[in-house]
């Protein structure tokens, strides 16, 4: 396969305390350009949430893999800090694509439409968890998947 469709999921920031977010980005840098030296013409597909697909997001822009940006609804970002809302503008404006799933305001059924949405569209997905992944929604995706070519669980 040529064309490879990534995601990487996993805790938002708030989820995230204790963690050390330099040894959790050079471990995504690090999947990252295992994925593009297999399969030069991958593109990450992420919402950028904070957290691991924020810090997903950047790693793919410095080694500049494409990234098609989901939203999933209206001012996904608008509630986050002003340092956290300016990380994500530059992701938008960096974005090979954007795909805009919803016009209406945030809701939780938009959050699992978007979850599904990436792992219906991915066929390798890594899944970064601090908890035991059958109580995350990202760790449903394996059960959404038909055609997936490869998923992992990372144990932070």
């Amino acid at each position: 396969m040529d064309n490879n469709v990534i995601t990487i999921v996993g805790p938002r920031l708030q989820d995230l305390a204790g963690f050390d977010n330099k040894d959790v980005n050079n471990a995504i840098c690090q999947l990252i350009v295992k994925t593009l030296e297999k399969h030069p013409k991958s593109t990450l597909l992420t919402s950028a949430n904070t957290g691991i697909e924020m810090w997903a997001a950047e790693a793919a822009l410095q080694l500049n893999m494409p990234i098609e940006l989901v939203i999933p609804c209206d001012n996904f970002q608008s509630k986050w800090p002003a340092a956290i809302r300016k990380i994500y503008d530059n992701i938008y404006q960096e974005a090979s694509n954007r795909k805009v799933l919803s016009s209406e305001p945030w809701s939780g059924k938009l959050m699992f439409a978007k979850e599904k949405y990436m792992c219906e569209q991915a066929n390798l997905i890594y899944h970064f968890y601090s908890v035991p992944p059958r109580f995350m929604v990202g760790a449903n995706c394996f059960g959404l998947l038909k055609d997936i070519t490869c998923g992992y669980f990372i144990e932070l």
